[in-house]
């Protein structure tokens, strides 16, 4: 038996011993549907079959469970079908994280990034510091901790996340007068 676990009860599919198709696959989604899954291959020569899962929007394909334990974190997946196995396609909601994009000192530069405020999670970021006259950049901070010397920088939201972009005077000005001694 493959089913998808869209929200509960579960849709299944049956395979006969030949491992042929004997109803195919075909979900109607809920209203409130995680994602689909489905067979994608039967190779009758090795008895392997193939299943694929597809978060709906808004979704993420987190693993394939047989009677509850993990058996795969790919979306597409290979078994040896031995007996009967209940496939199970687990899905999660999406998060969302603040992001947010700063400078050390506003006269030496800006920066901005691709997307501020609420982004959805596994989303690519790309953050752009501009240093103003003969400033330099840095590098990128995430409290406090360096991320990246690499601008424009970009990353995989994953959490929470405020970059500080850094930067410096190309000629820095001396805080003390040296001391010259002559003999």
């Amino acid at each position: 038996i493959i089913h998808p676990d869209i929200i509960r009860p579960l849709v299944p599919c049956i395979i006969d011993e030949t491992l042929k198709f004997v109803n195919p696959v075909k979900l109607s989604a809920p209203a409130i549907a995680r994602g689909t899954a489905g067979i994608t291959e039967v190779t009758n020569q090795t008895g392997y079959v193939t299943i694929s899962a597809q978060p709906a929007e808004g979704y993420k394909f987190i693993n394939w469970t047989v009677a509850g334990e993990e058996v795969s974190t790919s979306a597409i997946y290979s078994d040896l079908e031995a007996g009967d196995k209940e496939y199970v396609a687990n899905f999660r909601a999406l998060k969302v994280f603040n992001v947010s994009v700063l400078v050390n000192n506003a006269e030496m530069g800006s920066a901005s990034a691709s997307q501020t405020g609420s982004v959805v999670e596994d989303t690519q970021v790309t953050f752009t510091a501009t240093p103003v006259g003969e400033n330099k950049f840095e590098n990128w901070k995430a409290n406090g901790v360096i991320v990246s010397l690499k601008n424009p920088y970009t990353a995989t939201i994953t959490n929470d996340i405020e970059l500080v972009a850094n930067f410096t005077d190309k000629y820095p000005q001396l805080t003390t007068v040296p001391t010259i001694y002559i003999n």
